[in-house]
């Protein structure tokens, strides 16, 4: 009788640790990365929209120092602890020792310095096929580009998103722009689009006759 009773509480134990690491499994799976905005070169938003086709690239910009930055405001959020910004930013042209940079609400969460005019030294990586480089004729060592991945800890249902150069000479000269921004949610995978506004929410805002999605 003792020895059965030491089985029943064993197999038990075993039913038990499996439930447990089933529903752990669980929890640990509704949490993921999704992708939450596609920016598709799309100036809409933007506080400078200008869209420009440099060859093999539709790219934000080109621009010279004029404007340094721009940015977008992001609103209604689905939940989440973090977000994950990537892009492909563009150093074109006589960039020497000047600096690509991007922020969240002003704060800033990437850059990096082109020291080299000719060449796409420190990190950067020149691209080789067609892409619009006034300065100096036509050479693959002044296309440079970078692509930016950053994650950060972040809870609010909006952020600011700025792009900026510290680049001090106008566009025939030196330029910067930036393309395939993609903005990621790390949260429950299992949030839905409840009222088709292309928002990862479970919110239907279209309600009544007027409403923010133009219904």
């Amino acid at each position: 009788m003792k020895k059965l009773s030491i089985f029943k509480f064993f197999i038990i134990s075993v039913i038990g640790l499996l439930f447990s690491t089933q529903f752990l499994f669980a929890d640990d799976a509704s949490e993921s990365w999704s992708v939450w905005h596609e920016d598709e070169e799309s100036g809409s938003g933007w506080s400078n929209t200008e869209i420009t086709d440099v060859g093999d690239e539709i790219v934000h910009g080109m621009w010279g120092n004029s404007p340094n930055n721009i940015q977008k405001s992001y609103s209604n959020m689905p939940d989440h602890s973090q977000i994950k910004v990537t892009m492909r930013y563009w150093a074109v042209d006589s960039w020497d020792n000047e600096w690509g940079r991007v922020y969240i609400d002003n704060v800033l969460i990437w850059d990096k310095q082109r020291t080299d005019a000719h060449s796409c030294a420190n990190g950067w990586s020149t691209y080789t096929g067609n892409f619009t480089n006034p300065w100096n004729g036509n050479n693959n060592n002044h296309k440079c580009y970078f692509d930016v991945e950053v994650i950060i800890e972040h809870t609010s249902d909006n952020f600011v998103l700025k792009a900026a150069s510290t680049i001090n000479q106008g566009e025939a000269d030196e330029a910067w722009g930036f393309n395939n921004l993609v903005i990621e949610t790390y949260g429950d995978s299992n949030c839905t689009d409840a009222d088709n506004d292309d928002i990862c929410d479970d919110d239907d805002d279209c309600v009544g006759e007027y409403d923010e999605c133009g219904v």
